[in-house]
């Protein structure tokens, strides 16, 4: 784990646990433009692209589901689709989020252990075969042209670098 991420990390969890004040709730987001029309998961108000809830307590029917959901959605490092962020350009319909980030939703949704749960962690761990992102000292473009196809300008320094995430929800996908 990043010693930034793991920082953020155990700071938050030490809030939580002595207060309860509860973090930001970003506004109703809906469906990002650029998105693919998949919008939010029946049953919940955060499992998808953007959210549906009106505050941070906001929870749909599926609620054990939608508080993985939630906390994902409140990754303190992700990238929004298109954009470019930490030196690196997001090519994604989709928001990438830190691996820290996509492995708790993953153990949040497995020790969910519902039917909700597994629809979700086969559409976002098995259909969508999402990549995430760590931190990393390199050489990165700074200054691109033709929508990124040509580099003039080199930097050097920390930057996302995206990988597959490593663990597949299960072969039946679809079933």
């Amino acid at each position: 784990m990043d010693v930034q991420v793991k920082n953020y990390l155990n700071t938050k969890n030490r809030r939580d646990s002595n207060s309860s004040e509860k973090p930001f709730a970003p506004e109703k987001t809906g469906e990002p433009e650029g998105g693919l029309g998949v919008g939010i998961f029946p049953g919940t108000k955060w499992c998808g692209l953007g959210n549906d809830a009106s505050s941070y307590d906001d929870l749909g029917k599926f609620n054990v589901t939608d508080a993985c959901c939630r906390e994902h959605d409140h990754c303190p490092y992700f990238i929004d689709h298109f954009e470019t962020k930490y030196n690196y350009q997001n090519p994604y319909p989709w928001t990438l989020s830190h691996c820290d980030c996509d492995n708790k939703l993953y153990g949040c949704l497995k020790k969910a252990n519902t039917s909700a749960s597994d629809e979700v962690g086969k559409l976002f761990f098995g259909l969508l075969n999402v990549h995430c992102f760590t931190f990393q000292e390199g050489e990165y473009c700074a200054k691109s042209h033709f929508s990124g196809l040509y580099c003039e300008e080199k930097g050097y320094g920390e930057r996302a670098v995206t990988q597959t995430f490593p663990h597949q929800w299960g072969e039946d996908i679809l079933g």
